[in-house]
């Protein structure tokens, strides 16, 4: 989350004006203001240079945010913590991934074209 469009307005400037210092269109400049897409760092400089402000001053504080999401999720079942303990689901893909392998071989054709599995 941004605060660019919150500093906009306090210097009277407008997003057409901060799209043209940029050298972005009025679209995308909106976005950023509107927080529907953030800017790469490298667009934040230019934003902080063009409002003469630091870059930190255009960022919102999300630590306390964070916190506070932890603090209300910790009372409930399942909190927060307990979701890094699960084994991802990446592995479960892989041993699907060897066990077909190993019936590939298996596998022939019928008369009529099809495939089955060889009895074994």
């Amino acid at each position: 989350m941004n605060k660019i469009k919150e500093i906009l307005k306090a210097q009277g400037r407008s997003q057409a004006w901060l799209a043209e210092q940029i050298g972005r269109s009025y679209v995308v400049t909106t976005n950023y203001c509107n927080n529907k897409t953030q800017p790469s760092l490298f667009i934040l400089k230019k934003i902080a240079k063009a409002l003469d402000v630091d870059i930190r001053d255009l960022l919102s504080q999300t630590k306390d945010r964070v916190l506070s999401l932890i603090m209300r999720n910790s009372g409930r079942k399942g909190n927060v913590s307990s979701t890094h303990n699960r084994q991802p689901s990446v592995l479960k893909t892989d041993r699907n991934r060897k066990s077909s392998k190993k019936n590939r071989g298996s596998l022939r054709t019928t008369k009529t074209g099809g495939r089955r599995l060889k009895a074994s």
